[in-house]
């Protein structure tokens, strides 16, 4: 199946942040050099699923995908674990990193067919990014004093919730298509899912280029009481 050129822009689209980090690399923190780096893994991933079918000619690439999961997973929680302003929302965002890891391991060893979509361990991993996503917007947005839309956070969670809300739940669909042999609903799902992920990293980029202010240690994430 050859593929739509959105997919193509998606993928292209993902080293727009780095692009964008390049300027301004010494005032970056560990979160937002993590997330860089997980950027980078997607589009490694994209492009050796490709080379595998088109250069190396070894037909069905999906398995590849299912065996980057916990790479990508595990790193995407981390950095999620570094923009929580709590120290128990950071612990536990952590805690969800050998727990997802375990729960890849289980599925993919019995339940997950690897020449397909996956249907049980990228959707839960992606859930869980997306839930931690959520966790440090919404903890933040209570903490915060200026005007959001003007913070690097905002932007990057905002991006990173439109993009795990949409890769939790397509891959299934996608799973469904392919054992059908739906090529056309397949390839539909494919221009959504890359239509949402430029959106996804297009936010991500914008917040590259706003401030990026000191990580919070938590300690001093709650307003003081007045007298």
């Amino acid at each position: 199946m050859k593929a739509p050129l959105i997919a193509w822009v998606a993928v292209w689209m993902q080293l727009l942040p780095v692009v964008v980090a390049a300027r301004r690399w010494r005032e970056i923190d560990r979160a937002h050099r993590g997330l860089l780096l997980w950027l980078l893994l997607l589009v490694a991933m994209d492009l050796f699923q490709r080379l595998w079918v088109v250069v190396l000619h070894r037909g069905n690439n999906l398995f590849i995908e299912h065996f980057a999961t916990p790479l990508q997973g595990g790193l995407i929680l981390l950095v999620l674990a570094e923009f929580q302003v709590r120290p128990v929302a950071r612990n536990t965002v952590r805690i969800m990193v050998p727990l997802a890891l375990a729960w890849w391991a289980v599925t993919t060893a019995f339940f997950e067919d690897t020449n397909n979509f996956s249907v049980l361990s990228g959707p839960v991993i992606d859930l869980l990014a997306l839930s931690a996503a959520l966790l440090a917007f919404v903890t933040r947005l209570q903490d915060e004093e200026v005007p959001v839309l003007r913070t690097s956070w905002c932007w990057i969670l905002a991006g990173l919730a439109i993009f795990f809300a949409t890769n939790s739940a397509i891959s299934i669909f996608q799973a469904v298509a392919t054992s059908r042999q739906d090529w056309e609903f397949l390839v539909r799902s494919l221009i959504y899912k890359s239509g949402i992920d430029i959106l996804a990293v297009t936010c991500i980029a914008w917040g590259f280029l706003w401030p990026i202010p000191p990580r919070s240690s938590g300690a001093s994430s709650s307003r003081p009481l007045s007298p």
